[in-house]
């Protein structure tokens, strides 16, 4: 059988999960399909498209993973089993996440699916009792504190396997003890979601 757009991406994907994307390049992939480059040209439009068609599948694929771990679970449990869904894929995929980080800040997040994610952290963030405001501020944070993670694990900022999975432990937790928190600040007089530090 020869090549497909799909066949490409899939080995592309596994190259990038092998070496990172910034050594991903089209000679590199050609080079393990044992095609010559023009070759590829036949199925992808170039490093920039390859990339974009990684940060696709990457977020598309993300999302389902959230979504999976989502359904049926609330309160702690959904919180705790997003933010482990989330680091699965990336860990798993990362050269498809790392794709996703590249494209968005060369071409912006795709619209689309960064609705998606939101729309599930909201969900997740808005069983806390708090208000619309908070809401997209909580789902935010949350997404934030998931994604700098995985980044820095990948980054191996954390050590061996074990004194990351602590430390991501000790993160979801310190999630969801302000989450639970929040109404109670609220009714203390404290104002949410800010804590004195400047946005920017």
């Amino acid at each position: 059988m020869g090549l497909t757009p799909d066949k490409v991406v899939a080995a592309a994907a596994k190259l990038a999960d092998d070496v990172g994307i910034d050594e991903l390049s089209l000679s590199a992939l050609a080079a393990s399909l044992g095609v010559r480059v023009p070759s590829l040209y036949k199925h992808v439009n170039g490093i920039d498209d390859l990339q974009q068609r990684l940060a696709a599948q990457g977020a598309g694929g993300l999302v389902a993973a959230v979504e999976a771990e989502a359904r049926g679970r609330k309160g702690r449990d959904q919180l705790i089993g997003i933010g482990v869904a989330y680091r699965r894929f990336a860990r798993a995929n990362r050269g498809r996440y790392q794709a996703m980080v590249r494209v968005a800040a060369i071409h912006g997040e795709n619209p689309q699916r960064a609705a998606q994610l939101e729309a599930l952290l909201r969900w997740a963030v808005s069983q806390y009792g708090l208000t619309a405001d908070e809401t997209r501020h909580a789902a935010h944070t949350v997404h934030s504190a998931l994604h700098g993670f995985v980044l820095l694990e990948a980054n191996g900022a954390f050590g061996p396997s074990a004194g990351a999975d602590a430390s991501f432990a000790g993160l979801m937790s310190l999630l969801e003890r302000g989450l639970a928190s929040a109404p109670q600040s609220r009714s203390r007089g404290l104002r949410l979601p800010g804590i004195g530090v400047p946005g920017r």
